[in-house]
């Protein structure tokens, strides 16, 4: 009977310390052997070229291929992110009637002057990530909207080659010009229900298809500087984007519609207000215009 007790005594206690053993070795696991975790950069992996309008900054992300030491990861990912910031310069929209850069980079010229946009990228404000897990590189480098539109339109060729992208188009002449009730010095044209693009070329229709504004109304040196306008996703920074280029009371126009995604559409009462708000302040030789997206 002693005998039997002793047994039994002797084998809690063994399976007691077999327990004890096993919670103290999983213990040591977890303390000496961190949990492997694989991060994702600090920064969006990929851009669409239209947000480049809004953020004013075409962005394009490169990575490398695993298991390289930090400086080689990060330097072929930076080759990576220029050869897709090319890509993407050369997908932007130009006009309803030309779908991209790309099918007008035909002249040695047109191209030399994309390509040298990469010269002028720079890395994005905490652009570079080297994941040591992967033992590999990220790289997102970024140049400025205002930027790429005087290294376009600063080059004649390639002016020429996105004018000639514009059909000849009607030009807006109401029966009656009224004097403007107010003293209106900008537009801001409001698009968030519609599914509106913005390009190189953005025009304004009226109901009838006539058009209000294009690059014939703006001076060449505003369009090298600003393009055809600002691009924000709401009136309120639209107010504010003007503000700084010293408008204090623009027009304010909700759209009826757009014309092949990247030209806004206006009611005729709105295009005659907007005819005489021109006429009388001349605010669209300046670009003083802002269009407001979803």
């Amino acid at each position: 009977m002693e005998e039997n007790m002793m047994k039994q005594r002797l084998i809690s206690t063994g399976g007691g310390n077999m327990m004890r053993r096993i919670i103290l070795l999983i213990a040591t696991l977890m303390v000496v052997s961190p949990e492997v975790v694989f991060a994702d950069p600090p920064f969006p992996t990929s851009y669409k070229p239209e947000s480049a309008f809004i953020s004013g900054h075409f962005k394009a992300v490169g990575r490398s291929a695993p298991n390289q030491d930090e400086y080689s990861a990060l330097r072929a990912a930076k080759m990576s992110a220029q050869r897709e910031l090319l890509e993407t310069i050369k997908g932007v929209r130009v006009s309803a009637e030309a779908e991209s850069l790309k099918g007008l980079l035909t002249s040695d010229v047109i191209k030399t002057a994309v390509e040298g946009l990469l010269q002028g990228s720079t890395i994005c404000e905490n652009g570079e990530y080297y994941d040591e897990s992967k033992r590999m590189g990220y790289v997102c480098i970024e140049v400025g909207r205002k930027e790429m539109l005087g290294q376009l339109y600063s080059n004649q060729t390639m002016m020429d080659k996105i004018a000639a992208t514009v059909k000849p188009t009607r030009q807006f002449t109401p029966q009656e010009v009224k004097p403007a009730v107010e003293n209106y010095d900008g537009l801001i044209i409001d698009l968030k229900a519609h599914n509106f693009r913005p390009a190189l070329i953005n025009k304004i229709f009226s109901a009838k298809n006539d058009v209000l504004y294009d690059p014939s109304k703006i001076s060449r040196q505003v369009l090298v500087e600003n393009g055809c306008g600002d691009y924000t996703n709401s009136v309120d920074k639209a107010k504010a984007a003007l503000e700084a280029r010293g408008v204090s009371h623009p027009l304010i126009i909700k759209a009826i519609g757009v014309v092949s995604a990247t030209d806004a559409k206006v009611s005729e009462d709105d295009a005659v207000k907007l005819f005489s708000a021109n006429q009388n302040a001349g605010f669209f030789s300046d670009a003083k215009v802002a269009f407001v997206l979803k």
